[in-house]
This record gives C-alpha cells, sequence and structure tokens, in this order.
C-alpha cells in the first residue's frame, strides 16, 4: 500500500493516510504575499501557492506546487530572459511564456500536475527567482497570449537566430501552422550570444560519435550539406564513411553533432578551390579526381594520404580525405518563432511588446 504518514519535529505521528486515492495539501494560512513555503533540501526554495503532496503507486514522493498561472510565470520569465532587459521585451518575453503554458496545461496529467520545473516544460524557480521587474512585466500583460485564429497559438522561442528564424517545417517537420515560418530578425545584434560561432572535430572523434550513436559507418570519408531551406540552413546533411553513409534531415542536422543551429558552412583541411568554366571558384577535395600531369590526365588516387596543390601563393600539402572538420554557424537554437535576442533588438529599436510578438509570428493577434 502506498502511504504518506505526517510526522512532528520530534517524531510523533501526527498524519497518516492511503496516498493513491487522496494527496495531502499545505498552505500558507494567509494569502500575504510574504507568506512563502518553503521545501527542506538541497536549495531550500521558498514558492508561492500551495504543496501538494502525493505517492503515486510504485514511486517517489511527488511534491506539487499549486499556483496559479500568472504567480507561475513570476518565476519563469527572469529564467528565459535577463531581467535588466527593455521592459518591452520583458512583456514579450512574459506573452509568450504563458502561451506556451496555457497551450501546455495538463502535459504531465498521467502524472497528475501540469508542468515541470525544468527546460522540459519551462524553467521555474519559485518564490526566490522572482526579479521586481519581470514580476511587473508578468503584471502589466495579465491574461494577455498570442493567438491565431481565435485560440492560443503554438509559440517557440529560442536564444539568436543570427539574422533570419526558420519555417517549422525545416525544423520539425511539422505541418499546418501558417506563423511558424522564416521572418527577418535585422534588430538582433551581430554582438549577441553566439549569433556567430565555431566548433571543429576530428574525422576521428567525428568516427566516435558516430558510434556511440550505434552507427557503424567506419572511417569519415566526408561530410556534405546537399539541401538547405531558403532562410540558408541545412536541411539535408550526408555523412560518408568507408562503410556506409547517414543521411540526416532537418533538426536532426543540428542535433547528430549538438550544434548551437542549423545554419552552418563547413569547411575541411583537404578542401581547395578551382575554378569552374565560369571562372568561378569551387570548393572541392581530390580524391578521385581527375587531374592533368606531366603524363596525362590521371584519377587521383587514395592510395596517396596527400597531395601536393600549386596555387598562386605556392606549394600546399592537402590530405585526400579530411582529417579535421571546421563548423562555422549563425544562432544559438531551434529559430522556430521568437528570437530572444531579436526581440530585446526590437524593444531596444522602440517597437511594443504586441508589435514584436506579431512580427515573430505572422498572422497572429495578442488578446
Amino acid at each position: 500500500m502506498s502511504r504518506i504518514v505526517v510526522l512532528s519535529k520530534d517524531g510523533q505521528v501526527m498524519l497518516m493516510f492511503d496516498s493513491i486515492y487522496h494527496a495531502f495539501q499545505v498552505q500558507p494560512e494567509t494569502k500575504d504575499e510574504s507568506c512563502v513555503l518553503r521545501i527542506n533540501g538541497d536549495d531550500k526554495k521558498r514558492y508561492r501557492g500551495a504543496f501538494e503532496i502525493l505517492r503515486l503507486s510504485g514511486s517517489d514522493m511527488t511534491v506539487i506546487n499549486v499556483i496559479n498561472i500568472e504567480e507561475y510565470l513570476y518565476g519563469v520569465v527572469p529564467y528565459e530572459i535577463q531581467a535588466s532587459s527593455h521592459p518591452e521585451a520583458l512583456k514579450v518575453q512574459a506573452v509568450a511564456a504563458r502561451t506556451y503554458t496555457v497551450n501546455n496545461l495538463n502535459k504531465y496529467k498521467r502524472l497528475q500536475f501540469d508542468l515541470c520545473p525544468t527546460v522540459y516544460s519551462q524553467v521555474y524557480k519559485g518564490f526566490d527567482g522572482e526579479a521586481s521587474s519581470t514580476n511587473k512585466a508578468v503584471d502589466d500583460t495579465k491574461g494577455k497570449v498570442v493567438t491565431y485564429n481565435g485560440k492560443p497559438a503554438s509559440v517557440f522561442y529560442f536564444s539568436s537566430s543570427g539574422g533570419m528564424t526558420e519555417d517549422v517545417r525545416n525544423v520539425w517537420g511539422s505541418e499546418g501552422y501558417p506563423y511558424l515560418v522564416s521572418v527577418e530578425d535585422k534588430y538582433e545584434s551581430g554582438d549577441s550570444w553566439h549569433y556567430n560561432w565555431e566548433v571543429s572535430f576530428t574525422a576521428q572523434k567525428l568516427k566516435q560519435i558516430m558510434i556511440d550513436r550505434g552507427l557503424k559507418i567506419g572511417d569519415i570519408l566526408g561530410i556534405y550539406i546537399t539541401k538547405r531551406s531558403e532562410a540558408g540552413r541545412a536541411t539535408e546533411v550526408i555523412v560518408k564513411g568507408s562503410q556506409g553513409e547517414k543521411v540526416y534531415t532537418n533538426g536532426s542536422t543540428r542535433s547528430f553533432l549538438s550544434l548551437d543551429s542549423q545554419w552552418y558552412d563547413i569547411t575541411t583541411d583537404a578542401d581547395i578551390f578551382v575554378k569552374g568554366n565560369d571562372g568561378e571558384a569551387i570548393k572541392t577535395q581530390l580524391g578521385g579526381k581527375k587531374v592533368m600531369t606531366a603524363s596525362g590526365l590521371k584519377t587521383v588516387s587514395s592510395a596517396n594520404s596527400k597531395v601536393s596543390v600549386v596555387s598562386a601563393n605556392g606549394t600546399k600539402t592537402v590530405p585526400l580525405i579530411p582529417t579535421n572538420y571546421i563548423f562555422k554557424g549563425k544562432g544559438w537554437g531551434h529559430a522556430v518563432g521568437m528570437s530572444q535576442e531579436g526581440a530585446k533588438g526590437m524593444a531596444n529599436a522602440g517597437f511594443t511588446y504586441e508589435e514584436i510578438l506579431t512580427h515573430y509570428f505572422p498572422g497572429t493577434k495578442v488578446e
């Protein structure tokens, strides 16, 4: 039997009941704002509202913070945007977070609560996480949500777009969201966190990553971006190995290497540039290519691990198969919906929170 026993400080039993069918709730005697609850534990955070305590069959004790949406947002908004941001940007975040909350009530209904306090829902830190500036933003937008055709819209937000957001179809493959499309993000500062980023991998490291993912495609011979969205993000990437290949599409072109975004280019230490028929420089690699030698036209064999290339800057030795891959990109996050850095930029430029939200979610209303 699953049971809850409430003990006094000296260990005396105060209350005992079957917790399969009942929950035990603790709430302050008064509704005074200074009267909050605390859970003893590693963080000992304080919370508004009440605590509901239950034990589901086969589980540990579950403590649920029972609270209204507005007070819940007090503990959410400061962890989604800097509390020192422009007041209109704080209002934007408050409305976006409220809309997300409304759309995700009952997300964990089977566990008898609505949302969890982590990134799997929204980061929530309770009373001790609040800030006066973000509390005011919540109050100033009380009850406001983003709507489409009279219903709460599915809003998403992320850190930085790099200058252009992305259509949801090119990230999660979702259809039927005409307001989750690519829009220009020109007010996002180039100094924004991770507006530009760079990361490198050795071929050996990439091979191990593939193995760790259960993919045995052998030595990595090349990684190629074969399709891009209109905004410029990778929507198809092929990883070629000596024993096979793996194709990634849409959002997985980012997640397979835990990259900051889908918007990137790849360079390697085996890259060379040659002139095409139109005189334009084309990036390529020599492995398997035909080249003109003193003895005539020959195919560059992989038996030669390196070759020497003569250019205007002299002779350069390059490997036939890349040993190092450099990913250079823009933005941080999935890029669907609202850029938080862009919203801050628009607020600083004088836009209202309603104008900012309807820019990132075209065709919607704030009401």
